[in-house]
Formats: structure tokens, sequence, C-alpha cells
């Protein structure tokens, strides 16, 4: 898989507190189902690591605090990282729950919310959950991209089917009538 070793996912981490995002980050380091790990201060450092790792390796997670400074916004990001990796699972947190129902971010197709403070085990379950999503939205992303090629060689195959059944057909005939 693109996004990990064998079964391990790469995670970006995007929090502007030193202290949460050393926390989260530690412990995500420490989890058996966790490649690298990616931590930054904003979404100003996070635009071009995404950028540079693009389709071929991308996140399987994005954790993104919603209020965060800097040029480019949360929101912001996780609109990049939704049109450049589709199958990222981007998860917004934040310690303000009423900004989970601002216009702007229902608009943004985040896949979760979670609300800070957030226990450790929390935060581990809930990454175990969201690599297994992206494991699911790989293999239906690779799926319908092989769907044209799949279609094609079954095609191709059929007729090769069809054409061993009429030389079949002939050199039985052909022994029946000799």
């Amino acid at each position: 898989m693109a996004a990990s070793e064998g079964n391990r996912f790469d995670v970006l981490f995007v929090e502007d507190d030193h202290e949460v995002l050393d926390l989260f980050c530690h412990a995500l380091r420490g989890e058996p189902f966790v490649g690298e790990v990616v931590c930054v201060l904003s979404a100003d450092d996070a635009q071009p690591i995404v950028s540079e790792r693009g389709f071929g390796r991308p996140f399987a997670v994005a954790l993104i605090d919603l209020v965060i400074p800097g040029k480019v916004s949360a929101i912001d990001l996780a609109r990049y990282i939704r049109q450049t990796t589709p199958d990222t699972v981007i998860v917004a947190f934040t310690g303000y729950p009423d900004r989970l129902f601002s216009h702007a971010v229902l608009e943004v197709p985040f896949d979760d919310f979670l609300l800070k403070p957030l226990p450790l085990e929390k935060l581990r379950q809930s990454v175990w959950s969201y690599c297994s999503r992206f494991v699911r939205r790989r293999r239906l992303t690779e799926c319908l991209e092989r769907k044209e090629t799949c279609y094609r060689e079954a095609l191709d195959r059929l007729r090769e089917i069809e054409y061993q059944t009429r030389l079949m057909l002939l050199e039985l005939n052909e022994g029946e009538g000799g």
C-alpha cells in the first residue's frame, strides 16, 4: 500500500500548540500500525509536504487543528488534501466545539471531528479506525482505476474462449465427417 510499509500508515498532524503536538505525535509514533508521523505547527508548513508526497505516497490520516495561525487555514489545507490525495482520511479537531458547526467547516469534506482535550487512548483508537477507512478507500480507488483494464482483459479472455470453442467444434465436425 502506498501510504504504508506493510500495515504501517503515515499520519500528518497539524497543531499549533507545541505541547499537544509533541504529546500526540509521541503517542502515535509508539503505535505498531503507524509508520511515519509528520508533525507540523501550521497549514503553511503542511501544504508543501502534502504536495511533495502526492498521490503516490499519501498520508493515510491527516489530523488538523481547526484553529491554527498562518496564511493557509485549516479549512484550506483540508480542501487541498482532499483534492490532492482523495483517499486520505481528514479529521478536524478543536478545543472550541462551537467552531465545528460553522458554515465553512461543514462545507469541507472532513471525515470526522474530534474534540480536545482528547485522551491518548481515544486518539490511538481513532487513528486505527481512520487507517482502516483509508485502506478501504484505497482499495476502492485502485479497483475503479483498474475497472477499464479489467473489462478489456475480460473481453479479450471471452474472445479467446469463443475462438477456442469454435476450433473445438470444427475439429468435432471434421472428426464426425471424416
